[in-house]
């Protein structure tokens, strides 16, 4: 079963028996057509069933996601990108598309990064790509550089940096095998990003927004705070319409902020590593409070300065109270490792 309305018939056939509990013909089947409608053949429906169960016996019992904040990886994708021109050119011909793949393949330090990003995860959500607007062929590459070869199961979803926020740019990438994402939407150029998803294994859907807020500053530009207000007013509005949907909503990404639990445990290291509360993780406490909201994973630094260095737990991934129960997070050291501080290695 694959695609189209095969798979809409799966995805009710997995609401529905969310809804009932089991998998007997009849009950089902109504429910079914409650869902998606009378008119479907049986025997379409039928198979539907058949393979909604067979998901939810055999398949993956855990849907695995990462979200990153990694510079590193488009310095990384422009040195491949840019490597092996006889090749490149190639790579435009229809019918040379996994070259892209093969020469990210060649590159080793690209490799180990994307391939550990990818690893057992079906979902990456990345920031601060730095890839512009005004690169519309870089980005074109990079894209199939991630979708090819290798990684030709995958797909992926960028919104670059617009002109004057050059640090900007998230990316969705994700395994269609394990996910189907629809309803892309950008809702702030190179800052946030909107689709639902869901798990093919078990109908799991939700709102996702992947979000990379601009950084904090001590006198920030007029610029800045521009970026900032339409960062948190996309934020609002999209929780404001998860919310009127009865959708269940995700946001993962780089908030620039901390939860008050998350600083009392940074003070509480005994290091220095934590800080004072500032005006967005004053937003951050605002915002998860009125929205039922929580930092699964909170309390772990996900950022630290150097060896013994000022910590910080300003990556998130945000779920709401329909979600949390089903969710844990790991901390990790990053895709190459924990960062000690080198210039330039974000």
């Amino acid at each position: 079963v694959a695609g189209g309305e095969a798979e809409e018939l799966v995805a009710a056939a997995q609401l529905a028996y969310k809804r009932l509990g089991v998998w007997d013909g009849g009950p089902l089947m109504e429910a079914m057509r409650g869902i998606v409608g009378a008119g479907r053949q049986g025997t379409a429906m039928e198979r539907a069933v058949a393979e909604a169960k067979r998901r939810w016996r055999r398949g993956p019992a855990v849907f695995k996601a990462t979200t990153l904040n990694h510079g590193g990886v488009v310095v990384r994708l422009r040195e491949a990108v840019e490597a092996a021109e006889g090749l490149r050119r190639e790579a435009d011909r229809p019918a040379a598309r996994d070259t892209p793949g093969l020469v990210w393949q060649a590159d080793g330090r690209l490799h180990r990064t994307m391939r550990t990003l990818a690893g057992d995860n079906a979902l990456v959500v990345l920031q601060e790509t730095h890839i512009g607007a005004a690169e519309p062929e870089l980005e074109r590459r990079m894209v199939d550089l991630i979708t090819t070869g290798e990684m030709g199961e995958w797909r992926a979803h960028h919104s670059p940096a617009p002109e004057g926020d050059e640090w900007a740019g998230v990316l969705m990438w994700y395994d269609t095998t394990a996910a189907a994402v629809t309803g892309y939407e950008v809702l702030v150029p190179g800052r946030v990003q909107r689709a639902t998803v869901r798990v093919l294994a078990d109908g799991t859907r939700f709102t996702l927004l992947n979000v990379y807020a601009p950084a904090r500053m001590g006198a920030p530009t007029a610029e800045r705070l521009r970026q900032t207000t339409a960062t948190r007013r996309a934020i609002e509005e999209a929780t404001a319409a998860a919310e009127a949907a009865g959708d269940t909503l995700v946001v993962a990404g780089d908030l620039q902020a901390q939860t008050a639990r998350a600083m009392g445990a940074m003070r509480g290291g005994g290091d220095g590593g934590g800080r004072r509360a500032n005006e967005h993780d004053a937003w951050l406490q605002r915002y998860t409070a009125e929205h039922n909201m929580a930092s699964v994973g909170e309390v772990e630094a996900t950022y630290v300065a150097g060896e013994g260095g000022a910590r910080s737990a300003i990556d998130h991934w945000l779920v709401d109270a329909m979600m949390f129960d089903r969710v844990e997070a790991v901390v990790g050291g990053g895709a190459d490792g924990i960062h000690v501080g080198e210039e330039g290695e974000g």
